[in-house]
């Protein structure tokens, strides 16, 4: 059984390892803009990572039902099965280019769109459903402007 307190240090997890792998991500880029949009998304998770703190540091003991904690925690462990959703380390040794490490990164994001829409479906607090809102926003745009770079990545290949 999940806690919504645990639900929120598995959300802690995915953005720190979200934020580890941005950063060993700079060591091994060269270019200049796909470093910033590195450091930028680092720096996303950061702030991801601190807004769940924010949330775990306020919940309040009184607004947990613990059937439902216990119902969603069941139905949470259903859903997530054998997927680490992004709590396991990347291994860089299997990145060979910078298109390798955007399909990682991407994988980074969809896991954590997943597991905050799986939050939205069992928690109920407002405030909680609101934060996953406005996170689940904000990784959808890290997974566009990884799609961009990607895309832009294409066309130079094409052009040279």
């Amino acid at each position: 059984m999940f806690s919504v307190g645990e639900i929120i240090d598995i959300a802690i997890q995915i953005e720190e390892n979200g934020e580890s792998f941005y950063r060993k991500a700079l060591e091994n880029t060269l270019d200049p803009a796909f470093k910033e949009l590195l450091q930028w998304l680092a720096d996303e998770e950061l702030r991801h990572r601190e807004c769940f703190l924010k949330m775990r540091a306020s919940m309040r003991a009184a607004s947990e039902d613990r059937l439902t904690e216990q119902v969603s925690g069941a139905l949470l462990q259903s859903a997530v099965g054998d997927h680490a959703f992004s709590l396991e380390e990347a291994d860089f040794s299997s990145i060979r280019n910078e298109s390798d490490l955007i399909e990682t990164a991407m994988g980074f994001e969809r896991d954590s769109i997943m597991f905050y829409e799986m939050i939205q479906s069992l928690v109920t607090d407002p405030v909680i459903l609101g934060h996953a809102d406005r996170i689940i926003e904000e990784e959808e745009k890290h997974t566009e402007l990884l799609q961009n770079r990607q895309k832009m990545q294409g066309e130079l290949k094409t052009i040279s």
